[in-house]
């Protein structure tokens, strides 16, 4: 079997492991409806889903590292489907809230042994290629899940779709299970898994690196999760234009996570690039906020869903940069991940309360502001120029 089939396998399985990140944005105005919501109350839910993907990303790394990539990312997919069948089961906060916490689980005992289990299945020389893929094929499938859900909302309901999300993501997952065979079995020897997560755990320039580039975490999260909601309720766009631009902002990022990861790989001055490139996403935040007129709004979306994903593909190439043993990669990219979405998991609350209280405008400008000031914890990491 060539190894592009066993690579494919695992792109397909996160790109359907990203439709289960979205497929609810599309049926918050409907959930908002049926189950007697408030806006704060949506972030809740929303929030819980990162708050499961932050309580089990390291511990999904720690075990990919103690018995194999392939086993790991795909219990992790199987409990990701399993939540999003029961979210759309839902009669309450509580419930949603629940179901969405288990699918946050899933979705990180799958993210870095999946890395990980692309790297087992592609030759070295082809790995950071497959890496620009990975990342964009999660941009791909959220691109599905916020913009095909809408009109699977219409069809099917909000219920039926969350469902659907669920069960195709088993579907991915067995399929990626049983074409990947052998591959992903690469263990770290017990011994040195206490040393090995020490040594990451206070490696301080992957502190600095998973902080300073914060601003794609605000990016993804926000745009990602309320784009939809905020373009129909706020700016008042119509359902099929905004349902359209949250699709853009995902599906761009495939484009743009490879192109991106190209450049990247090619670049002489890594960390003057990383910088100016969270700058711009951080900066892009402030149209959104400042302006109603759609031809601004869909500009400053398409951007951002282009150069995002560019944030996350910098972080996880130069996490390499700074581990010991090979093993120890899952733990590696699990605990950046953790960093980032153990932030990342506060601001769809605290945006969606400041926009209650204040307005989105003040909400938007935070995150642009916020994200600028971080970025400036990139400048003492050592970067290496390497091509």
């Amino acid at each position: 079997m060539r190894y592009q089939v066993r690579a494919i396998s695992v792109n397909v399985a996160r790109a359907v492991y990203a439709l289960n990140w979205f497929d609810i944005t599309p049926g918050l105005i409907f959930i908002s409806q049926d189950l007697d919501l408030k806006l704060v109350y949506l972030g809740v839910a929303t929030t819980a889903f990162y708050i499961g993907l932050a309580a089990l990303q390291m511990v999904g790394g720690i075990l990919a590292t103690k018995y194999g990539s392939r086993i790991i990312s795909f219990l992790g997919i199987l409990t990701l489907g399993l939540g999003g069948i029961l979210s759309g089961f839902s009669t309450n906060l509580l419930q949603l809230a629940l179901f969405r916490f288990i699918t946050g689980s899933g979705a990180a005992m799958f993210f870095s042994p999946g890395l990980s289990l692309l790297k087992s299945v592609t030759p070295q020389e082809k790995y950071g290629h497959w890496v620009g893929i990975y990342n964009g094929s999660f941009n791909l499938g959220g691109g599905v899940g916020a913009f095909g859900w809408v009109f699977v909302d219409d069809v099917l309901g909000w219920r039926m779709g969350l469902v659907l999300g669920g069960i195709l993501a088993i579907a991915s997952g067995v399929i990626m299970f049983l074409l990947t065979g052998n591959y992903g079995n690469d263990r770290l020897h017990s011994s040195k898994i206490l040393t090995e997560t020490v040594f990451i755990l206070k490696n301080k320039y992957l502190w600095l690196l998973s902080v300073g580039l914060m601003s794609g975490m605000f990016s993804e999260t926000i745009i990602g999760q309320f784009i939809i909601f905020y373009s129909e309720t706020y700016v008042k766009i119509g359902e099929t234009l905004a349902g359209t631009l949250g699709g853009i902002f995902l599906i761009l990022g495939f484009p743009g996570g490879v192109i991106g990861g190209y450049i990247f790989s090619r670049m002489h001055d890594k960390k003057k690039y990383s910088y100016v490139l969270s700058f711009i996403v951080s900066l892009l935040l402030v149209p959104i906020a400042l302006s109603h007129n759609v031809i601004i709004l869909f500009s400053a979306v398409i951007l951002e869903g282009f150069l995002t994903v560019n944030t996350f593909s910098i972080l996880y190439t130069l996490t390499t940069d700074f581990i010991r043993e090979k093993e120890s990669l899952p733990f590696a990219l699990s605990f950046v991940n953790f960093v980032q979405i153990a932030f990342g998991s506060m601001f769809p609350t605290i945006f969606t309360a400041i926009a209650s209280i204040y307005s989105y405008r003040i909400s938007w400008l935070s995150l642009s502001i916020m994200g600028i000031l971080l970025t400036g914890l990139i400048k003492p990491v050592k970067i290496s120029d390497r091509k």
